[in-house]
């Protein structure tokens, strides 16, 4: 139980050090016993540290992750780079509570490519939007970075694709799902269409076998590049793939001309040694396409599978902000960029210092939250008050010891909150934030009494309850009443 936030400022590697940790608080009765170790131990303790994280795992002053993420005996042959691909303006036109407008669409876009973005799926064909709407989509997103990719998805005829060239998007998508037999009709859209209509639809042909999604998607492939545009191709439904659907669809849209193909596991039935293995069959069979890993996150393993992806010869990596999307969550732009970055040492393009912000920019334009622990832009991720003081007050000697990212390079800051487990030494460090002059005899009331008063109502206190509660507790103490 916790709560009570706030800002609290921990050194960095590029900051002195002794200066920001022996800072003895005096008042007229002189020292008040704020230091817990001196200068010299706080020094040994560092360098002890540093011998620790010598190797390619520490970035100073950002991370300290394992450097057996980076060994290639541990995670085999790593990429030196992978493209982020954000769908976040076409995913939440899918949310049902959502609807941004167009000036909100084009200042998202704008976030995400000054971001380090650089490839972009902002919608749909048959979503309403205009040629006008779509190139201004496009002039905006290319204002920022003239080499950012502009990608429109469910191209299925000539209409479509002229649209896309008119308004100056770099790649249409073909959306293929996997054979399924007798069971195509349940998820095709023209079935439900006609059946609103009262018109018959079992005269409409489906393939019959898998070469002819293959032949569809190579017709629609080479009726884009005749419009001059860039077309892929996708695998959706992945979890019912086959190794020889993958092979004989990558291999036939290559031979088309092909710029890419999207393995969609829509239904996150594919674990990540799966999808790593079906991108290894995507590459060999499809030659110099690009391949582009879609996740999702029924098992929380939309990251670790987009990570095997990337790992695996996949050159794009899809995600949304926060992970956005109706049904299961899609990979998270921050998890997935951040991994790669930090554990993998992949680059990705992404400002990671604008992760945070663009988290909270989302969330505000579709008003909808994710929760406060929600990994490296939550709000109250980088929240160590709740816990004993060691944990609390450890950063304050090095802030890459239990959290292995700096809160400061993901733009997101560290919270000082107080709970049920909280230690004096931090509930002091919370009064100085609050502004409250308290000496030592006075700490463990006050924590005392916010510890009662937190059982009582059944949840932690805000800054204003804390404030109120520690002024009545110094308020009584020094009128000699006791607390």
């Amino acid at each position: 139980m916790t709560i009570s936030s706030g800002p609290l400022r921990t050194p960095s590697a590029q900051e002195g050090h002794a200066s920001d940790i022996a800072d003895p608080r005096a008042d007229s009765a002189g020292q008040r016993g704020r230091d817990i170790f001196t200068t010299a131990q706080i020094a040994k303790m560092r360098a002890g540290l540093d011998a620790f994280r010598s190797g390619p795992g520490y970035e100073p002053g950002k991370w300290k992750v394992s450097d057996a993420n980076r060994r290639e005996d541990v995670v085999g042959p790593r990429p030196a780079s992978v493209r982020m691909r954000d769908l976040t303006l076409r995913v939440t036109e899918q949310m049902s509570d959502v609807s941004l407008s167009h000036q909100q669409r084009l200042h998202l876009l704008k976030a995400l490519v000054r971001a380090g973005v650089s490839s972009l799926e902002t919608s749909s064909f048959g979503r309403g939007h205009t040629v006008e709407e779509m190139r201004e989509e496009v002039e905006t997103a290319k204002a920022v970075n003239p080499d950012c990719e502009l990608v429109y998805t469910g191209a299925g005829t000539e209409r479509h694709m002229r649209m896309a060239a008119e308004a100056g998007y770099d790649v249409v998508r073909v959306l293929s799902g996997v054979f399924l037999g007798d069971a195509l009709p349940a998820y095709a859209g023209a079935v439900y269409h006609r059946a609103w209509q009262r018109r018959e639809w079992g005269d409409l042909r489906f393939p019959v076998e898998p070469t002819e999604v293959t032949a569809r998607a190579q017709r629609l492939i080479e009726l884009g590049v005749s419009h001059g545009v860039k077309v892929g191709g996708s695998v959706l439904l992945l979890s019912y793939a086959t190794d020889e659907d993958v092979a004989q669809y990558c291999r036939g849209i290559s031979e088309a001309g092909a710029y890419d193909v999207q393995l969609g596991d829509h239904a996150s039935g594919t674990s990540p040694e799966s999808f790593a293995h079906f991108v290894r069959l995507a590459r060999e069979a499809g030659g110099e396409i690009e391949i582009a890993a879609h996740t999702h996150d029924m098992f929380g393993l939309a990251t670790a599978t987009a990570v095997a992806a990337g790992l695996a010869g996949a050159t794009i990596l899809e995600a949304s902000v926060n992970g956005f999307t109706e049904g299961p969550a899609q990979g998270d732009l921050a998890h997935i960029s951040g991994a790669m970055e930090m554990l993998y040492g992949v680059h990705t393009g992404i400002d990671l210092t604008q992760l945070t912000p663009l988290s909270r920019l989302t969330e505000k334009l579709i008003d909808q939250r994710r929760p406060g622990d929600w990994g490296l832009t939550g709000a109250n991720i980088f929240d160590y008050g709740n816990d004993g003081d060691e944990y609390a007050q450890e950063i304050k000697v090095d802030p890459l010891i239990h959290m292995g990212v700096a809160p400061e390079a993901v733009g997101n800051e560290r919270q000082l909150r107080i709970g049920l487990t909280s230690g004096p030494w931090t509930m002091w460090d919370k009064l100085d934030e609050l502004g409250i002059d308290a000496g030592r005899e006075d700490i463990r009331p006050v924590l005392d009494a916010c510890k009662r008063d937190m059982t009582e109502l059944g949840r932690g206190l805000t800054d204003s309850e804390i404030r109120a509660t520690a002024l009545r507790v110094l308020d009584a103490t020094r009128a000699g009443l006791g607390s």
